[in-house]
């Protein structure tokens, strides 16, 4: 056993015969990309979910949640990762990933799912709608909204407002993650439910919502204001 400092998994893993780890997704990736058995100790989040990835694609064996970690276990491990069965299956996935441009795989999966219609000006899709024209009922540029509908009475729209927010300190931050944590989960689960009336303060939240008139207060700017009035 060597203890070694931070180093560049594409150096190190194309020096071993397999890997063991947590099963963070960066590190699942790096492992199969140099084509090698994957054995994954899960103990948070996502890292149970890569550990089945692994074992159901053949490239290593069952994943060992951290409480099972022992010598037996961790041995039985590394005697799976020696079949040639599971070093077949890693080398074949080591070379589809290392075909693969995962640059370019990201941008059409988040193309795919970019809701640009609802976040485009309805005159000119090539802009970004910045403002909703309550009088005719369409989202508009800047430029749309000043030349073609001025006078109109108009509100911010924003599909989903990023705006930054004043810092509150370190423990009002962590509250604040942890409480939009649980809502997300919540907004997770009402999106299998029928959705019930129309978006909030000029900001979608789905391809077909409609924004309402604003109240004063501008786009929506917390997960959890929307929750609240639903």
């Amino acid at each position: 056993m060597y203890l070694i400092d931070d180093t560049p998994h594409d150096w190190l893993f194309p020096r071993c015969r397999a890997v063991c780890h947590h099963g963070g997704a960066g590190t699942t990736a790096a492992g199969l990309r140099a084509g090698l058995p994957t054995v994954v100790v899960p103990f948070f989040g996502d890292q149970f979910f890569w550990g089945r990835i692994v074992a159901d694609a053949g490239a290593g064996p069952e994943p060992i949640p951290i409480r099972r970690l022992d010598i037996e276990h961790l041995t039985a491990a590394f005697d799976a990762c020696r079949r040639p069965q599971i070093r077949e299956r890693a080398t074949e996935l080591g070379a589809l990933l290392r075909a693969s441009d995962g640059a370019e795989l990201a941008a059409r999966s988040v193309e795919r799912h970019l809701p640009a219609l609802a976040m485009c000006c309805s005159a000119d899709p090539h802009h970004l709608a910045v403002v909703y024209c309550d009088t005719c009922g369409v989202p508009l540029c800047e430029a749309c909204s000043r030349e073609a509908h001025a006078g109109h009475l108009v509100h911010p729209y924003r599909y989903v407002d990023w705006g930054g927010r004043a810092p509150h300190g370190l423990l009002g931050e962590m509250g604040e993650m942890m409480g939009d944590a649980a809502l997300a989960l919540q907004a997770g689960l009402a999106e299998l439910l029928p959705r019930i009336g129309a978006g909030n303060h000029g900001v979608l939240f789905s391809d077909g919502g409609e924004p309402s008139r604003a109240d004063g207060g501008g786009p929506v700017r917390k997960l959890r204001r929307w929750l609240a009035s639903r």
